[in-house]
């Protein structure tokens, strides 16, 4: 028996820092925080759990959405709007309950479309505030309400669930499932120790003793718990780069909705007062006035007169200025945006993210600055505001200072447009929105995303020259900005966006630094003490970038961020405050490379401004260790020939797409293709005859010249398999002469063989061995899409194809009878030839087939004729095809 010192952590960040202190061995945790603990730790994965759910083993968790029974305003996820909603914990909804997740597929913003988000309760309180009406929803475990109703605690008949779902798991529940809970030892235990406890794990058997005892029935080989990880990269959950987080790192993110403040404060005019079990994470705090400027007296209405006139006077000069400077506008309709149903991709600080089309490009459309009129739209993320009660004059002068601020902000962003660079992203204008009242900027669609989300995939590896090629574009990008007088940039790696060829464009957002906390650990010393952006200041931020891509961690990521600030800022200190060269996730890039880089980053940092380096000799620098184009050049090479890979391999654009997105990929269905198989005769005795590297070469340029035929006559290679060759016509494009194209592949693929010889076998030709039949399939991928995909096709036409194949002859095309009426009406009706008989083929009985004639047997034909005519002029035709079979 093994030694267990058993410990009980209530909070996850205790059980953090335990495994952190290596003081505890072995744990049981939930599949988000194995996921942060892996990431961060390296702890090691043994037995998933199987808990016994209603009775049931089952290896899943999920969440539920519970609602009152007769609240008849909640039937679906978008009547949530407006309503209160209570959870136990923001770490739940951003683990394996999902309920976050679900409101974001539905394109619904938890904050924003929630009256209050409240969380501290346990399940009973969240349960029974609601069926008492203090709450409106509640965000729970699946189970907990039957569990606790079978316990007589509550009255199950009182409440019910949005959106039920029974399959795959005995309660009911409202998210998908993920798997539950395992078992995971500490990094650096012996692996004597690791065996031991996942075979004794393993053999716990559901009908054990150990099994009865607990809750749970039996254990199981580690599930893949990845799935959690991407659950918390889709709600934007995850805390700096994919490491660990808790509720207070979630909060830190949250932004609270306009008119509502942080935690469960309250104003002299709350419309909503949090109550005492709980803690809310927003309160809204918005004065209910009857207009909106409140209620006004003579004095006050006389100013506001006062002020509209001069209002008045700068709409005129405004109006007067901008029609000298006109914008370059796109209209709203152009971008091929839904209203109904739009493409969300994204969220901003303005709302909405969306994609669209605009002159056949994909674009991405978003606010340049917050909505100025008050007529919600389809890129409002929140709820839409209440009408309150208006004044003609106060509206009228309203609308006069919002259309100053419209023809203002237009100006502003058009200064995007004007802004043309490699590594800058392309903005190709701006429009009004569908009300008028938007400035929206227009950008180039950046396919892969954000770098902040690639190196946050930790399956992604970001290898030596894609690393170099981006320090070289955000380089190059920054000094082009420092060239036409922009400074300050943000280079937060949310903010540098890539293309579908990997290029690194810095983002068209706000010049300004972000005002978030942690945006603040990227300033240069001189910043913080209130300065003015500078090129050397930006050359600062630039060696913060450096570290993020190399370490693929936040600058002093985990560290408090008031200390880490004040240190920064002690001139006293003998060494400056600077982020920890950690080896825990560091790039390859700087093993590979040693000091150049690293010294590079650390001169970037230098207090004295005047000591860092510029722009134009850190790009010197990257160029030296990179020369000038190589790794550009490889770059791009490398991800052509790998787009060309995977076209060729997936060729259908709906199979691609799906498989680089993980969607699944659907079941296309062709209704008229053509197949080819060919063999090699005598595979077998050649190669036993041969070394295997001599047959691989024979078969590497028979294969290469089949390869160019497929080519010439725009067909698809399917597969080889050893010695077979499966090729289709008419599978990918409109191909209508896809028979004759196949029989002319087919042709020319016996006079191809024909020239190769094997001098170590005694000269002996390769011969092939040629089945085609024509007919309707399936094609679709099978296997692992992460590890072996396979683009195959199903059907009974290739089963009939295959056997045309292996009851041929050496050196003769055999096709069906359906393929032989099909080339009658082609040119080369002349080439086809009944078989005698018919053919018994296995697994579809007897069958008609015909012969295709090559070059070889149409000469013999005519050799045989002119015998025949010569000698026995009488003879029918019918004799001289039995004399020339």
């Amino acid at each position: 028996m093994l030694p267990l010192d058993i410990h009980v952590y209530s909070d996850e960040d205790d059980l953090f820092a335990a495994v952190a202190n290596a003081s505890v061995q072995a744990f049981v945790s939930s599949g988000s925080a194995y996921m942060c603990m892996a990431y961060q730790f390296g702890v090691t994965p043994v037995a998933s759990l199987i808990e016994l759910a209603d009775g049931e083993p089952s290896p899943y968790v999920a969440g539920a959405i519970v609602v009152r029974s007769d609240d008849t305003s909640i039937t679906d996820l978008p009547s949530l709007v407006g309503k209160s909603i209570a959870c136990s914990g923001l770490t739940q909804l951003a683990g394996c309950q999902s309920q976050w997740l679900v409101l974001h597929d539905a394109g619904l913003d938890l904050l924003q479309i929630a009256k209050a988000v409240l969380y501290g309760a346990n399940s009973l309180t969240i349960l029974s505030d609601i069926a008492a009406g203090t709450v409106d929803v509640g965000f729970v475990a699946a189970g907990q309400l039957e569990q606790l109703s079978a316990l007589g605690k509550i009255d199950a008949s009182q409440l019910r669930i949005l959106n039920p779902q029974t399959v795959g798991y005995p309660y009911s529940r409202s998210t998908p499932l993920y798997p539950g809970r395992l078992v995971s030892l500490s990094p650096g235990l012996d692996v004597h120790v690791l065996a031991i406890t996942e075979a004794t794990l393993l053999g716990i058997l559901p009908n054990s003793s150990a099994a009865r005892t607990g809750k749970y029935s039996s254990f199981t080989t580690p599930d893949d718990y990845s799935q959690v990880h991407n659950l918390q990269a889709d709600i934007g959950s995850l805390y700096y780069n994919g490491s660990c987080f808790n509720g207070h790192h979630i909060l830190d993110r949250l932004t609270c909705p306009p008119g509502q403040q942080r935690g469960s404060g309250t104003c002299a005019d709350a419309l909503f007062v949090c109550p005492q079990e709980y803690t809310c994470v927003c309160s809204p705090c918005i004065p209910d006035r009857s207009s909106r400027f409140g209620n006004l007296t003579l004095p006050q209405f006389a100013a506001v007169i006062a002020l509209a006139s001069l209002v008045l006077l700068f709409v005129v000069v405004g109006t007067v200025f901008h029609l000298s400077f006109r914008v370059n506008e796109i209209s709203f309709d152009s971008l091929g945006i839904d209203n109904e149903h739009p493409i969300v991709v994204g969220t901003s600080s303005c709302g909405r993210v969306l994609r669209g089309k605009y002159l056949g490009l994909d674009v991405c459309v978003k606010r340049a600055c917050r909505n100025l009129g008050h007529t919600p739209n389809v890129f409002d993320s929140d709820a839409p505001p209440e009408t309150s009660a208006s004044c003609a004059p106060l509206d009228a002068l309203y609308h006069a200072i919002g259309h100053l601020r419209l023809r203002r902000n237009l100006w502003l962003a058009n200064k995007r447009v004007i802004m043309r660079h490699d590594n800058i992203v392309e903005c190709l204008g701006i429009s009004r929105g569908p009300t008028g009242n938007d400035v929206l900027v227009v950008n180039r669609w950046m396919a892969v995303g954000s770098l902040y989300d690639l190196l946050g995939n930790i399956t992604f590896y970001v290898g030596t020259q894609l690393t170099m090629s981006i320090l070289k574009h955000v380089a190059e990008g920054l000094e082009f900005l420092h060239g036409v007088g922009c400074y300050g940039k943000d280079l937060d790696s949310q903010h540098l966006l890539l293309d579908d060829n990997y290029t690194c464009h810095i983002g068209t957002s706000v010049r300004k630094h972000s005002c978030a906390p942690r945006a603040k650990l990227r300033l240069a010393p001189e910043l913080l003490r209130g300065g003015v952006p500078t090129a050397q200041s930006d050359v600062y931020s630039y060696g913060c970038f450096m570290y993020e891509i190399l370490f693929r961690a936040e600058p002093y990521e985990g560290e408090d961020i008031d200390t880490v600030i004040s240190c920064i800022l002690d001139t006293d200190a003998d060494t400056p405050k600077r982020p920890v060269m950690s080896t825990k996730r560091r790039s390859s890039l700087v093993s590979a490379l040693g000091s150049p880089l690293q010294g590079l980053m650390l001169s970037c940092w230098a207090p004295d401004p005047g000591q860092r380096p510029t722009l134009g000799s850190v790009l010197h620098i990257l160029r030296e260790m990179t020369p000038v184009g190589t790794l550009a050049d490889r770059l791009l090479s490398e991800r052509h020939v790998n787009q060309d890979l995977l076209r060729r391999l997936f060729p259908v654009d709906d199979v691609r797409e799906a498989l680089q997105s993980g969607d699944t990929v659907p079941i296309l269905e062709h209704p008229a293709v053509t197949i080819c198989f060919a063999s090699v005769v005598g595979y077998t005795n050649l190669y036993s005859a041969l070394h295997p590297r001599d047959v691989v070469g024979m078969l590497d340029a028979m294969y290469k010249g089949l390869d160019s035929l497929l080519q010439k006559h725009n067909l698809f290679k399917v597969e080889t398999v050893g010695d077979v060759f499966f090729c289709c016509g008419n599978l990918l494009n409109d191909q209508p002469d896809h028979v004759a194209a196949i029989t002319r592949f087919a042709l020319e693929a016996l006079n191809l063989t024909t020239s190769c010889l094997m001098p170590d076998v005694g000269g002996e030709q390769i011969m092939l061995r040629i089945g085609v039949h024509s007919g309707a399939v399936v094609s679709t991928v099978v296997g692992n899409p992460q590890t072996n995909p396979r683009y195959c096709l199903f059907g009974d036409t290739v089963n009939i194809a295959s056997r045309m194949e292996s009851s041929s002859e050496p050196g003769r095309i055999q096709c069906s009878d359906y393929t032989a009426a099909l080339l009658g009406v082609t040119e080369l009706w002349n080439r086809v030839k009944k078989r005698p008989g018919r053919q018994e083929i296995k697994g579809k009985g007897v069958m008609k087939t015909h012969w295709v004639l090559s070059d070889n047997d149409l000469n013999v034909e005519r050799v045989q004729k002119r015998l025949i005519d010569r000698f026995h002029p009488r003879t029918s035709h019918a004799s001289m095809d039995i004399l020339t079979v």
